[in-house]
């Protein structure tokens, strides 16, 4: 029988509105957290509540706080780092099985990795994260803190230049242990084929989680006192101001390490429990520049390059923060004759370095902003400009003057869809008429998981999701069997690895343009160009499904259940 769905359980608890449900699994397409935690973060449903309702879905028992141990339990087979780091608190030991109490069951590893360390079966019990951090700090004392760090703070998680003594955080960041630390967490990351690392101070400690494949996972922790050390030595490799702890600072580092070489991209913030990082890891020579290798059907391919082949005009990739536009921006940048054409980008930051390009960083410090960095790259005669984002009215205006002049715009826009980018450009305060006479196309793209094809299996499709979504007019088959991943070593339990894109390609033709000019909303135009032929993102992704290259569950969670979903 299949797995009940969170949602539906809690629901059924009466412990979350449907309308709240719904707030929460829209906010979950765009920041790809787990359910429970948005409805937590949102304040429509308890911990205790979530708890439950995770204790049903994976058959395992709820244990408060008053049920802990007050001593450690006896054993020498994990170390208490291993259970510090994974949040495992060891309850009691009986000759036949031993339990342990969790906060996260979607920990898939944690079960195989206890009982291969203490060879017996283990029970697992659910108990609220803050409770099992408390205790374990606790039950197992840090006996390695070098310094008091709340001091040097003076009890205040921010400070500048003459509140902190400088030279006492450089020689904590300079310590083997915490060069170690940060270098081993970068070496882990690039294993993992991790594109972020975030650093994130949190109730008690500091919490390491790494994005794969677009998800996030927590994969260590360390005490919050030191906090200050690891964020000073990610400083120190940055090349930023130890002191500062006010303001953001960003900056970059080259890691050089197990065979592999990459530029880390530094982002520091001041929270409201410290200072977070994050990283994020960028391979050189790592990313596809070829547009069938992203994933992009031969009939969004024909409408890229016929695109390019224009001499001017704007051509827009649409989509949410990390859904792979910048990458789809480089692939067409590549495709073009850098050698016959002038090609200048203007970008937020350079993540990759393109030959025969010429690629300009923005610096808001020096005011080289992308209207800026537009108006002068104008006067060097470019064919081609590669504007990062169009997110704000002055740039926009200065593109479509670009467009208008004789020049090729390829730029990104954060909609959900190919057709909202004609509202947004509007929303922007961009005269309709400029748009009809500058907008070629726009690309609507999302990033969905691969299946691992180490463990693929194939699975009848559920009767339920056929009707549902109409699937055998997408090709489908009654009874057909999907691959779908088991989860194993290869793609660390997911079932998943790697990512590919689904894509839908929106051509501004003459019916567009009235349509345009007659301010006719983003579902209008978009109806119309499906009645012509368009494949939304949907669609694209019900072909990948159908292939093989995904699963039905990934295309929901990333795109949704509609074609018009993203409007």
């Amino acid at each position: 029988m299949a797995q009940k769905k969170l949602g539906e359980i809690l629901l059924a608890r009466s412990a979350v509105r449907p309308i709240d449900l719904d707030r929460a699994l829209s906010a979950q397409t765009e920041h790809q957290e787990r359910l429970g935690q948005i409805l937590i973060q949102l304040g429509v449903a308890s911990r205790e509540d979530v708890l439950g309702a995770l204790g049903e879905q994976f058959n395992l028992a709820t244990i408060g706080s008053g049920e802990f141990p007050e001593d450690p339990l006896p054993q020498e087979q994990c170390s208490e780092r291993f259970l510090k780091a994974n949040r495992v608190l060891p309850l009691s030991e009986l000759e036949s099985e031993i339990h342990f109490a969790i906060p996260d069951p979607t920990q898939s590893f944690i079960r195989p990795a206890l009982e291969l360390a203490f060879d017996k079966p283990v029970v697992l019990h659910l108990a609220l994260e803050d409770d099992l951090n408390e205790a374990l700090a606790k039950i197992y004392p840090d006996k390695t803190v070098a310094a008091d760090v709340s001091e040097i703070l003076d009890g205040n998680s921010f400070g500048v230049a003459d509140e902190v003594d400088v030279a006492l955080l450089r020689d904590m960041a300079s310590d083997a242990p915490i060069i170690q630390a940060v270098n081993g967490l970068v070496s882990q990351a690039v294993a993992l084929g991790a594109s972020d690392i975030h650093v994130e101070p949190s109730a008690g400690r500091l919490v390491v989680r790494m994005r794969r494949d677009g998800i996030l996972a927590e994969m260590e922790t360390f005490p919050l006192d030191r906090a200050p050390a690891i964020l000073s030595r990610i400083k120190i490799m940055s090349d930023l101001d130890i002191a500062e702890r006010r303001h953001a600072q960003d900056g970059r580092f080259r890691f050089v390490g197990d065979g592999s070489e990459l530029d880390v991209r530094v982002s520091i913030i001041p929270t409201l429990r410290g200072e977070g990082a994050v990283l994020r890891l960028l391979r050189p020579g790592g990313i596809a520049l070829d547009f069938a290798a992203l994933g992009m059907s031969p009939d969004v391919c024909r409408g890229l390059e016929q695109a390019l082949e224009a001499r001017q005009g704007i051509v827009l990739v649409t989509g949410p923060t990390g859904s792979g536009k910048t990458t789809s921006l480089y692939a067409a940048m590549h495709r073009l004759d850098a050698r016959a054409r002038k090609i200048i980008s203007v970008e937020d930051p350079v993540e990759y370095r393109i030959d025969g390009v010429t690629q300009i960083q923005v610096d808001p410090k020096i005011d080289m902003g992308f209207a800026n960095a537009l108006r002068s790259i104008l006067r060097h005669d470019p064919d081609v400009l590669m504007i990062g984002e169009m997110r704000d009215r002055e740039t926009a205006e200065i593109s479509v003057q670009s467009a208008l002049t004789g020049h090729l715009v390829l730029s990104t826009v954060h909609t959900n869809n190919a057709s909202s980018a004609v509202t947004r450009l509007l929303d922007m305060g961009i005269e309709p008429y400029l748009i009809t006479s500058t907008l070629l196309g726009a690309f609507g793209q999302r990033l969905v998981r691969k299946t691992c094809p180490a463990c693929s299996v194939d699975v009848p499709v559920e009767k339920e999701l056929f009707a549902k979504y109409d699937l055998k007019a997408h090709g489908f088959e009654p009874g057909m069997a999907l691959p779908r991943g088991k989860g194993c070593k290869a793609c660390f339990d997911t079932g998943y690895s790697g990512r590919i894109g689904v894509y839908e390609y929106l051509k501004v033709d003459e019916q567009i343009r009235h349509q345009i000019l007659d301010h006719q909303d983003a579902h209008e135009i978009e109806a119309y160009a499906v009645s012509c032929g368009m494949k939304t993102m949907w669609s694209d992704g019900l072909e990948k499904v159908r292939q093989g290259k995904t699963t039905l569950d990934e295309l929901l969670r990333v795109v949704g259940g509609d074609d018009h979903a993203g409007i």
